[in-house]
């Protein structure tokens, strides 16, 4: 917590850092910086945002999250099943 964040320019108390990459699911060698502010979303890395999440738009937090979750889950076998409106194994 209160690490540096690169969207905001400042040290920030959701920013935290860590070796997991969301991706791959395991912690590799390169450290990444997550944002505990954002919700809802698989992927929380920093540089993944283009405004802070806590200056979005509810908007803006829905389209992120969901082109987010559009590019990690198939990666990790899951796929999007329109008539129950959600992720499921493959």
């Amino acid at each position: 917590m209160f690490d540096y964040c690169k969207i905001k320019d400042k040290s920030c108390p959701f920013a935290t850092e860590s070796t997991y990459d969301p991706e791959e699911d395991d912690h590799l060698w390169e450290t990444y910086t997550f944002c505990g502010a954002m919700g809802g979303s698989v992927d929380t890395r920093v540089d993944n945002l283009s405004l802070c999440w806590l200056d979005m738009s509810n908007g803006q937090r829905t389209k992120h999250v969901k082109k987010i979750n559009s590019e990690v889950m198939p990666k990790r076998g899951y796929y999007y099943d329109i008539v129950r409106k959600g992720w499921f194994e493959a």
